[in-house]
């Protein structure tokens, strides 16, 4: 898993590619990052590692949340973070 870096995030972008997401963050001191499926361990497949990728990010949870219901309409933040919560309690 990726860590936020220094400079906060400022835009995201999130695109369908495939069977799979990628994540562009624009940060304050201008510089992009592209986050791509093999550099995560959840791979981007779902809403839901999009979600946790971009928290991890320092994405604010709201805006996170705006971002992938862009690309996935209906999307819902917070029972995807509880869903995930309840299956990490369970193991």
């Amino acid at each position: 898993m990726s860590y936020p870096a220094e400079s906060p995030v400022h835009a995201v972008r999130v695109e369908r590619a495939g069977d799979h997401f990628r994540i562009q963050l624009r940060r304050a001191d201008g510089r992009i990052d592209v986050i791509q499926p093999a550099s995560v361990a959840g791979s981007l497949r779902t809403p839901g590692d999009v979600l946790v990728e971009l928290l991890a990010q320092g994405v604010p949870e709201d805006d996170a949340e705006h971002c992938v219901s862009e690309v996935e309409p209906g999307f819902n933040a917070k029972a995807e973070l509880a869903r995930r919560s309840s299956a990490t309690t369970r193991r």
